[in-house]
């Protein structure tokens, strides 16, 4: 009996040092993607035109400006619904049937 427990913990042991050297490179690997990823974005910033870190402050100007404009010229919409009503409809009717 002495000779199972023994193999039981033996088996125990070896199991728990596979799983401790699975856990290192797993860290290993994670660091490593962590700096590629890291120096990949520095790099694409450094080489862009416009840096992310420049232009996340600009996100919402397109937005604002078309939002401005809409807001202008509210007053034209429903010719617009009118004139364009068919091909809304034929567009919705396209979706619709690749739906199904």
């Amino acid at each position: 009996m002495t000779d199972a427990t023994l193999g039981t913990a033996a088996m125990r042991d070896e199991y728990m040092a596979l799983v401790q050297r699975r856990r290192v490179y797993t860290f290993i690997m994670l660091l490593v993607f962590i700096v590629l990823l890291v120096g990949g974005f520095r790099l694409a910033d450094d080489r862009n035109a416009g840096g992310f870190w420049d232009g996340l402050l600009n996100v919402f100007d397109f937005p604002d400006e078309v939002l401005s404009e809409a807001v202008t010229k509210l007053d034209l919409l429903p010719g617009l619904l009118v004139q364009f009503l068919p091909s809304l409809l034929e567009t919705i009717n396209i979706a619709a049937a690749s739906t199904l």
